[in-house]
């Protein structure tokens, strides 16, 4: 059985709550309809102004005009594609801090290595936290590289809205409003305070190819009812035509 947002008995059915975009302790907003237009090198919180940008010494993305479902463009990174920040002072949630994160994906093939998808953390330690598809090709949720929550196997060539949450004491891994992974309980989440990256580890050797149209992160847990509002509002913002 399915389990929605966690709540034994109640299998997946169509949502019924409205899309919206809620802005309630939305710290990272990076949507390919933002403010400032994404570029190939650069693309720009809707929140705080803060940029990724490409990473030194690789071939830039490409953004593929109205190339999801719905029309809406999208980035597409090869094996030697990357954006990264240097996050430190941007006040996404660290260590113990309740979070939810939000992205829209779409990966092709199996992964040959490295992780394909969006994270952030310490690229001494390689402690973070992210959504990615690893060499299992199974959606993960994690704290620690080597220490992962698997989901499904997302290698389908589809478009998907992924989430995660950590509430302080569990963690939870989301495909297309259900709930794929988890609970499962962390004390402390360690993210630390360095580097957001997309298609690229945190120890900056290891890429891979997928698209991505949305990056969105919040600095608390998100209720069930909110976390279906804001599938709603990616899915049928980017997926579902």
């Amino acid at each position: 059985m399915l389990l929605k947002h966690g709540l034994a008995g109640l299998t997946h059915k169509a949502a019924a709550a409205a899309g919206g975009l809620i802005t309630s302790g939305l710290v990272a907003q990076y949507e390919m309809d933002n403010t400032t237009a994404p570029t190939t090198s650069t693309w720009r919180d809707e929140i705080s102004s803060r940029d990724l940008v490409d990473v030194a010494n690789t071939t830039n993305p490409a953004i593929v005009a109205g190339g999801t479902p719905t029309g809406e463009d999208y980035y597409e990174f090869g094996n030697q594609d990357g954006l990264v920040g240097d996050i430190t002072g941007w006040g996404w949630p660290q260590d113990a801090e309740a979070r939810t994160m939000f992205a829209v994906m779409r990966w092709a093939s199996a992964v040959t290595h490295g992780y394909q998808g969006v994270m952030y953390g310490d690229p001494t330690t390689l402690e973070g936290w992210g959504l990615t598809c690893q060499t299992t090709t199974n959606l993960l949720v994690s704290d620690h590289w080597g220490d992962s929550i698997a989901g499904t196997a997302v290698n389908d060539d589809t478009w998907h809205v992924v989430a995660n949450t950590y509430d302080t004491t569990d963690v939870r891994l989301y495909l297309d409003d259900v709930l794929d992974g988890g609970p499962t309980a962390k004390t402390l989440i360690t993210s630390g305070t360095g580097l957001a990256s997309i298609n690229e580890a945190l120890n900056a050797t290891e890429r891979n190819g997928f698209g991505i149209a949305a990056w969105l992160i919040y600095d608390r847990v998100l209720s069930g009812s909110e976390m279906t509002q804001m599938y709603n509002y990616l899915n049928d913002k980017y997926v579902t035509v």
